[in-house]
């Protein structure tokens, strides 16, 4: 099997796909893991292979600083259990680590140009467009790599989803297995239901002034203000140090960034639209018979067959032969060596190409045709490299300048005026900064971070100098405290009204539903007890699991996991519903998917739905096998 692997994560018609992480780090910072400790601790073992304690809490704060991307800025990060985030993150690694040791046993990997190609069109490291060298490393920092870390675990990434794709690439779905699918995933069921909204009682509930006050007296110190300080700042820039001296840039500084892009442009500045035919050495084929078989196509060819027809009726690549052998326009570094030896060694289109053995077999190449891109000239390079140039070289000086503004900061505690003096720069205010909210550069969560550290809170010190997603820095202190404070009665009144009166109506819809449930199972007509709730009673005949969206994943999942109708020919269950309030589901009249009764669209859509379940199974059982061979020992408490 694993030889199936190796050919099938090698083959020409292979197309890669790779994913770059989301910067979500710039917004909240890498928290406070120690990644300096003195000693850095063996946490698990894999097949002789450590993990240290140092990765496992770095993969730990990445993994949280994904979730509270997802979750937004307000997120509280207290809520997540830090035992079972660092045994998440270590089990993540654990497997990493083993299918990497995988495919290192069978050879297998992603090119250095390709994924550098990659990362040059990813968005995320351009600047106007274009592959930015500075926007990269600061990227890459914040995600806690250094450039050379980034570029292996993104060549980790992509040759790990090229490996897993090749070992469930052979998984076929049988008509049976199809047709039992469809047993269940089309079946239609007649489901009836009643909804008890909390929108539908607010109207019954009334909330007195009497009851705002009360409440409001109880709760007291849930409407105070939020602790919140005036702040000062000054903020050193990028663009304030373009026309420092120090970031002066040379005419031949620029003409060598010019010859080194011209020569990594050069090199795929030709681009060779080729066809082939592959002839597979295998188990009834030995090389004699298949170095023989291709020669004859080979004759063939010569003596006027058409191309294309040969490659779709003799070709083995299943990822060209039936668009006639094609593959495309590409440049260097894509193809294996002798094929891109051959490949690039025709000189016109039309060219065919002698035998070419590579490790899938024996090929036959045409050349179809040649596209050169032309490369910019210096003149019209020459700006945008002395800007990229000068760019580079001001972010260099702020990581020197940032030590600058620290020092002051520390020297004048009392004052940001001795920083805006040397520097140039404006102290700026911005009121009304709270630890989870502000306005300009206290939107980045850095920055209000630096004003809530004790001693800046109490205005005793100047922040240190803290650098910003935005590539500035800041130095910040504060000028006036605002303690928490109780809101008066008439400012949150409405908000009191609205919490009570939706509280009053959540309850009101749990105990009318609890009572429309039991009648409904006790066999009372449902029509009679919409009525006596003034609600209606909705039917949807012939439901599909996946095509009746309107009814929501809640009532859906609810009524086809419900049995089959009993004697009274009705199923009864219950369903919650967004924004709190709950249903009561009935179900009747189910019927069995029947795959004859599909279009060819919906069998080619539950194919793909069984197949992509069948993958993730042969994966996982592959990967089980993999985890039972190997030697992993791991601690008992990851806190010990």
């Amino acid at each position: 099997m694993l030889q199936r692997v190796r050919e099938q994560t090698q083959g020409l018609g292979f197309k890669i796909i790779v994913g770059i992480l989301v910067v979500v780090l710039a917004v909240f910072g890498f928290g406070g893991f120690n990644l300096f400790a003195p000693t850095d601790p063996t946490v698990a073992t894999i097949n002789g292979t450590d993990i240290s304690r140092g990765e496992l809490e770095l993969e730990a704060q990445r993994q949280l600083q994904q979730i509270a991307a997802q979750f937004g800025e307000g997120f509280d990060r207290n809520l997540i259990d830090p035992s079972a985030l660092q045994a998440q993150a270590l089990n993540r690694l654990i497997t990493t680590e083993l299918l990497a040791q995988t495919t290192d046993e069978l050879g297998l990997g992603a090119a250095d140009q390709a994924i550098s190609d990659l990362l040059r069109d990813n968005p995320n490291f351009q600047l106007d467009g274009r592959f930015d060298e500075a926007t990269y490393r600061r990227v890459v920092g914040l995600l806690g790599y250094s450039p050379q870390s980034f570029m292996a675990q993104a060549q980790q990434d992509l040759t790990l989803d090229r490996f897993s794709s090749s070992v469930t690439a052979t998984s076929v779905v049988p008509r049976w297995e199809l047709a039992e699918a469809a047993r269940f995933l089309a079946q239609t069921r007649t489901i009836g239901h009643l909804d008890f909204t909390v929108e539908a009682f607010r109207e019954q509930v009334e909330v007195s002034d009497e009851d705002i006050a009360t409440y409001y007296e109880e709760n007291r110190q849930d409407y105070l203000t939020e602790l919140a300080v005036d702040a000062e700042y000054v903020r050193l820039t990028i663009d304030d140090l373009l026309d420092d001296p120090a970031v002066e840039v040379s005419t031949d500084e620029i003409r060598g960034r010019y010859e080194e892009e011209r020569a990594a442009a050069a090199e795929n500045a030709e681009l060779r639209d080729s066809s082939h035919i592959l002839l597979q050495i295998n188990d009834e084929r030995d090389e004699v018979a298949a170095a023989a078989e291709i020669a004859a196509i080979r004759e063939e060819l010569i003596n006027g067959a058409d191309f294309a027809e040969l490659a779709k009726d003799r070709s083995e690549d299943p990822g060209s032969k039936l668009a006639g052998g094609a593959l495309g326009p590409v440049g260097r570094n894509i193809f294996d060596p002798a094929f891109e030896a051959a490949l690039f060694a025709l000189e016109a289109p039309g060219d065919l190409s002698e035998p070419v053995k590579t490790a899938f077999g024996y090929h036959l190449i045409r050349l179809e045709g040649v596209e050169r891109q032309p490369l910019p000239t210096f003149e019209e390079r020459e700006a945008v490299l002395m800007a990229e140039l000068k760019r580079e070289a001001a972010e260099g000086l702020l990581d020197e300048r940032q030590r600058e503004l620290d020092r002051l900061a520390f020297e004048n505690p009392e004052s940001l005026e001795p920083i805006a003096t040397a520097f140039g720069l404006e102290v700026e205010t911005v009121a009304a900064v709270t630890e989870f909210t502000g306005e300009g550069v206290f939107a980045d969560a850095t920055a209000r971070a630096a004003v809530f550290e004790p001693e800046v809170f109490d205005g005793v010190a100047n922040s240190e100098a803290v650098a910003l997603a935005d590539s500035s820095v800041i130095v910040a202190r504060t000028r006036q405290q605002y303690s928490p404070e109780e809101r008066p009665l008439a400012e949150v009144a409405e908000q009191i009204r609205e919490l009570l009166v939706t509280e009053r109506a959540e309850g009101r819809v749990i105990e009318a539903h609890a009572d429309a449930l039991a009648r409904v199972r006790g066999g009372e007509p449902v029509q009679d007890v919409a009525s006596d709730y003034e609600l209606e009673w909705q039917v949807v005949e012939n439901a599909r699991q996946s095509e009746t969206p309107e009814l929501g994943a809640a009532l859906l999942r609810a009524a086809f996991l419900a049995p089959a109708p009993d004697a009274t020919n009705k199923s009864v269950s219950e369903a919650d519903l967004p924004g709190g309030g709950r249903a009561v589901v009935t179900v009747t009249d189910i019927r069995e998917g029947d795959i004859d009764a599909l279009s060819e669209a919906e069998v080619a859509n539950l194919e793909r739905v069984v197949r992509d379940r069948s993958q993730r199974l042969d994966f996982l059982s592959f990967y089980r096998t993999l985890e039972e061979s190997a030697s992993i020992s791991r601690p008992q408490a990851l806190g010990s």
